[in-house]
């Protein structure tokens, strides 16, 4: 995918320095570099069941999972 390029190359197990936010201080995961406030709800949109940051950055199964997922949602105008 070329948005996994873009955001880290192709590994699956990168992660960057806390950013932070209103809400407090949050992360990137993965190859999408999804942020870690995201990866429970979209881990279970995706595969049914809850994640924690730390699972999900040691699964490339979930990453794509939650890829696939949020890019169809994208494109039915969901969020």
């Amino acid at each position: 995918h070329g948005i996994s390029r873009v955001e880290c190359g192709v590994n699956y197990y990168a992660g960057v320095p806390d950013v932070k936010r209103k809400s407090g201080v949050d992360r990137a995961y993965g190859k999408y570099q999804v942020m870690g406030s995201n990866i429970p709800s979209w881990t279970e949109q995706a595969l049914g069941r809850r994640l924690t940051p730390f699972e999900f950055l040691h699964s490339p199964e979930a990453q794509e999972a939650v890829f696939e997922n949020q890019k169809v949602n994208l494109r039915l105008g969901k969020e």
